[in-house]
């Protein structure tokens, strides 16, 4: 019986993980939502599943959705693509990562948490989330390229967040054994050196054998024995998969300098199964948040509610501020800005994170990232529906616009 139970669930999450997508391409409301709540009622509302079972889970977890996620990152960051808009959206990209972290390790502090967790729960929360908000700014009507690459640039800071989080939890615990700028910049360049080299050697080797079935099987074993020689020397697997994922997603480039009359190839088929693999990571990673959620810990509660509204506050200050003479951007440009800054699977996966390593008050993390990654979605679909609206009463007529622009 207990075997069907689990099938059953499987199946369930794998359609809903499914169908959330199909929603999300229509309405704008992304799939973890629904994930979340899914996660929360088998375990805090049915109590289907069992949490301190889960909670034994999230090492190994926390691990395959790191190593996932980072590397699929670096398969779909174009290189020629994020140079081309770096001036663009690096401004943003900065100044929101500085005024996001500052504001949620402020708030985490006014509740006297150390300033080690605050500042980690900032990094967790700091990047907004690509997976949310590239699919809605490429498909928005009468959103200007400009802002489409700024803020598809901007949400790229969800992958650096991951790195500088966990560099900063293994100073807590002791693994790097003082806070100094060799000991963080060290565990990174070692990190991308062995990725960028692995990834470099496979994708050559994945040349030689891109006729044989299944390669992209062998990629996600080399990405995983990257993670696991990265950590065992003691660099950082984090940005070691990330690197790997990076060299590979652009190996057409890196093989045009190496050898300037070879034949560049793209793995179309490598990145495209590691997306999917991807998607059964991220759509059963929300739901395991969910589940090991605590809800009736309302002080958590209370603090992501407050951190979603100091997020949305300064990110309004700061946008109004970079956007202020730039008289490319229309209203809707930059309310557009204000309101999209969804967080998603990378908080979530960091939120897990310190449950492994005997952090003292990791649990309420996981609590205040919920709270978080729920607020700021549910901010970013009403605040888009309502920009939407205004802008499509002004512009319902298919008039241009540039005469917002000129008035």
């Amino acid at each position: 019986m207990a075997e069907i139970i689990t099938l059953s669930l499987i199946a369930i999450i794998a359609l809903l993980g499914f169908f959330g997508n199909a929603i999300f391409k229509r309405t704008n409301i992304p799939s973890t939502l629904w994930l979340l709540l899914f996660g929360l009622l088998l375990g805090q509302i049915f109590h289907f599943v069992d949490r301190a079972s889960l909670t034994s889970m999230t090492e190994i977890m926390g691990a395959i959705a790191i190593i996932t996620i980072l590397s699929e990152g670096g398969m779909s960051l174009d290189i020629r693509k994020m140079i081309i808009d770096a001036p663009k959206g690096f401004l943003l990209l900065i100044v929101g990562l500085i005024f996001s972290v500052a504001a949620a390790t402020g708030i985490m502090m006014a509740f006297g948490f150390s300033w080690q967790i605050s500042l980690f729960t900032g990094l967790a929360l700091g990047g907004t989330s690509a997976s949310v908000v590239m699919p809605i700014v490429t498909k928005m009507k009468g959103l200007s390229d400009k802002v489409t690459a700024i803020l598809s640039f901007e949400s790229i800071a969800d992958t650096f967040t991951i790195v500088m989080a966990l560099v900063l939890l293994d100073i807590m615990v002791g693994e790097i054994p003082q806070f100094s700028v060799g000991s963080m910049v060290n565990p990174i360049l070692s990190g991308v050196t062995i990725g960028a080299f692995v990834g470099l050697i496979w994708g050559f080797l994945l040349r030689r054998m891109r006729n044989e079935e299944h390669n992209y099987v062998a990629t996600l074993a080399i990405l995983f024995l990257i993670y696991v020689f990265a950590e065992y020397i003691g660099a950082s697997g984090a940005i070691a998969c990330f690197s790997a994922g990076l060299a590979l997603g652009n190996y057409e480039l890196f093989s045009k300098l190496i050898s300037p009359r070879g034949k560049p190839q793209k793995y179309f088929e490598t990145v495209r199964f590691h997306s999917l693999i991807t998607f059964f990571v991220r759509t059963f990673y929300f739901v395991f948040v969910g589940a090991i959620v605590l809800i009736t810990n309302y002080q958590g509660m209370l603090i992501g509610g407050l951190i979603c509204v100091g997020f949305l506050v300064v990110r309004y200050f700061y946008v109004k501020l970079l956007t202020k003479n730039d008289k490319s951007l229309s209203n809707f440009d930059k309310n557009t800005m204000v309101v999209l800054f969804p967080r998603g699977l990378s908080a979530a996966v960091l939120a897990t994170v310190p449950l492994t390593r005997g952090i003292e008050g990791a649990d309420i993390i996981v609590d205040i990232v919920f709270s978080v990654i729920i607020g700021t979605i549910l901010i970013s679909t009403v605040g888009m529906f309502f920009v939407m609206r205004k802008h499509n009463k002004k512009f319902g007529n298919g008039k241009s616009q540039k005469k917002e622009k000129k008035n």
